[in-house]
């Protein structure tokens, strides 16, 4: 189909998926696809250095990386991240991804029980909101009838994510959990809050877009591959440290953040007007010129 169209296909954010273990193998299709889509743009938009590789190695030269159009949403070439002092946090919301497999996780078991410690950790400490995107259970916990609320907490007991019947963190089901199918209440619900950290990759991104602080915890080469490209501060989940929230209470760590961001707005500014594509993405202010005394 892709080599039958005369018109441009333009790719934002392409990301190559390494496997868990093993290296990354390409099907024939997918390679074809790829060169197809290079042949009828000026620039393919990848996720980072990682996918601008994997596109190299299959000789395709037209990349720019540009991270993820989420990023930008705000249209902000000035945003900022500025950390408020600690003491003062009390608004906190995790992103939630229960959703896991051996192809993504390393260790499926350390994946989620340090995603149920923190969460727990957090409500301790902070008036903590739990995100959720694409969890049935968690879906069904919200916005189901009182039947299927039951039902879905039962079956979370069941997979073993609750652990027994008096788990503090069936409470923070109860209270905390927040989910919605429409975007701009995402926009909102991150606005509201001081930090937000976790496993989506979007959840967080959604925090950083609307200049809330977020820490991410990296488990597979996609996030790995976003966090490196941005300098966004983070967590490597399988590294077998205990997760330390003041140790990544620096300013210094979302300065490189601040200053990638830059960067990329102006990658990806770049990336629309070389591909002929009508955008907002406004240019920055003019820098006014030095102007030495006599």
């Amino acid at each position: 189909m892709v080599r039958r169209l005369t018109i441009p296909v333009i790719a934002f954010g392409i990301g190559a998926q390494a496997p868990a273990r093993g290296s990354l193998e390409l099907s024939e299709n997918t390679k074809a696809v790829m060169r197809a889509m290079s042949e009828r743009c000026v620039t393919m938009g990848v996720r980072g250095a990682y996918t601008a590789d994997v596109l190299w190695s299959l000789g395709i030269r037209n990349v720019r990386v540009i991270g993820c159009p989420t990023l930008f949403r705000r249209r902000d070439p000035d945003l900022r991240i500025t950390l408020p002092p600690l003491d003062e946090v009390r608004r906190v919301a995790f992103t939630l991804r229960r959703e896991v497999g051996s192809d993504y996780a390393q260790d499926v078991k350390r994946y989620l029980t340090l995603q149920r410690e923190e969460i727990l950790a957090l409500n301790a400490r902070f008036d903590l909101t739990v995100m959720t995107q694409g969890e049935t259970e968690e879906k069904a916990v919200l916005l189901g009838t009182p039947e299927q609320r039951a039902e879905a907490m039962d079956k979370l007991g069941q997979q073993g994510w609750f652990d027994g019947p008096e788990d503090p963190l069936r409470k923070v089901y109860e209270e905390r959990l927040f989910y919605s199918d429409v975007t701009a209440e995402y926009d909102a619900i991150v606005r509201r809050q001081q930090f937000v950290l976790g496993y989506r990759l979007h959840g967080n991104l959604m925090a950083l877009a609307n200049g809330v602080p977020s820490v991410y915890f990296t488990y597979d080469s996609r996030t790995a591959e976003f966090v490196e490209t941005f300098k966004i501060p983070s967590f490597d989940v399988f590294a077998g440290k205990p997760f330390d929230l003041e140790s990544y209470w620096d300013q210094a760590l979302f300065e490189k953040f601040n200053r990638a961001y830059h960067a990329g707005y102006r990658e990806m500014r770049t990336f629309l007007d070389e591909n002929g594509l009508a955008h907002r993405l406004g240019a920055e202010p003019a820098r006014q010129p030095v102007r030495h005394a006599a």
